[in-house]
């Protein structure tokens, strides 16, 4: 494994959130829900909060990235 913030192979950053949980305000669009993606990619199980039902569309894509997400509103 790479050292925190450096890139490993093939571009990527290893973030060191694999098995941390993160909140992400405003995730029902935007910036908001482009980081939860990305966060759960780097491995974080995400609880997504938004007011728009588009919170809960985004756990699913939360999970295809292999991350775990929990959509509150």
């Amino acid at each position: 494994m790479a050292p925190y913030g450096s890139s490993g192979s093939g571009g990527s950053t290893d973030l060191g959130l694999q098995g941390s949980t993160v909140v992400v305000t405003s995730a029902g669009s935007g910036i908001g829900a482009t980081a939860a993606r990305l966060l759960g990619a780097a491995g974080a199980s995400v609880v997504l909060v938004g007011r728009r039902e588009a919170v809960w569309s985004y756990e699913g894509q939360v999970h295809a990235g292999l991350g775990q997400a929990r959509g509150v509103r």
